[in-house]
């Protein structure tokens, strides 16, 4: 009996499905770049910017300040490069958090540095923020809430480094001040008179300035207890107290 062998079957290459699938890819590539370039010349293409959190800093000012190009797509705008754009442009402010919300907003919450101060200048009071900085941008006819008035200071420079006294005064005592007077004599170039919301007056210096303060509690304790309710306290090099003169 002769041997019989068997025959391989040839591989049918199904080149009609091949052709099928390479369509099909090919749509989707279409049809994927045409809603792309719908996305971007419709409304959804442009970024809408939501600014939360700012009082001194005006929106505007804010949105003018990040740079945004026209046209800019979301998905590429570089969140650490538009925070340097704002923080490069307002010292006062403290943080900023930014985050993207598909599919078109940049949603931008700030904070703002504390104000401590209000500078009198003109009528007008001047926020002074916790660095030193001045708001000349905004005003208000009078100052707000507990913060001391600043008058008859000219020398910004100067101030900038009281401030940073200021700031290391108990808040206890610095709630107490009514006003801060730059008033430089012959023996202290820095001299300051504070009028105190308790009906003292102080001369003290910038130079040591939280150092000296931080006596005065201590001091009107012992001058109320002598009936002593109103004078000069003197807290620089010496520290002592004289009344005012009575007529």
């Amino acid at each position: 009996m002769a041997s019989t062998q068997k025959v391989p079957r040839l591989r049918v290459v199904k080149k009609k499905k091949r052709k099928n699938r390479r369509l099909i890819f090919l749509l989707f590539l279409f049809f994927m770049s045409l809603l792309l370039i719908l996305f971007v010349r419709s409304s959804f293409g442009n970024i809408s910017v939501l600014v939360k959190g700012n009082q001194w800093v005006s929106n505007e000012e804010i949105i003018k300040n990040m740079e945004i190009k026209s046209g800019s797509l979301l998905f590429f705008i570089d969140k650490d490069e538009i925070e340097q754009h704002i923080r490069s442009s307002f010292p006062l402010i403290q943080n900023i958090a930014i985050q993207k919300k598909y599919p078109g907003t940049l949603e931008v919450t700030i904070t703002e540095k504390n104000v401590v101060a209000y500078l009198q200048k003109d009528g007008k009071s001047y926020p002074v923020f916790e660095n030193g900085t001045i708001l000349f941008s905004r005003f208000l006819s009078e100052p707000f809430g507990d913060k001391p008035r600043l008058n008859s200071w000219t020398d910004y420079k100067l101030l900038s480094t009281f401030i940073k006294e200021l700031n290391q005064l108990e808040p206890g005592v610095k709630s107490l001040i009514s006003e801060i007077v730059f008033k430089k004599d012959g023996t202290h170039p820095d001299s300051l008179v504070l009028y105190m919301k308790e009906g003292y007056e102080v001369r003290t210096t910038i130079a040591g300035f939280a150092n000296n303060m931080a006596w005065y509690p201590s001091f009107v304790k012992s001058l109320k207890q002598e009936g002593n309710n109103s004078g000069i306290i003197y807290l620089a090099e010496v520290k002592y107290f004289e009344p005012y003169q009575t007529q």
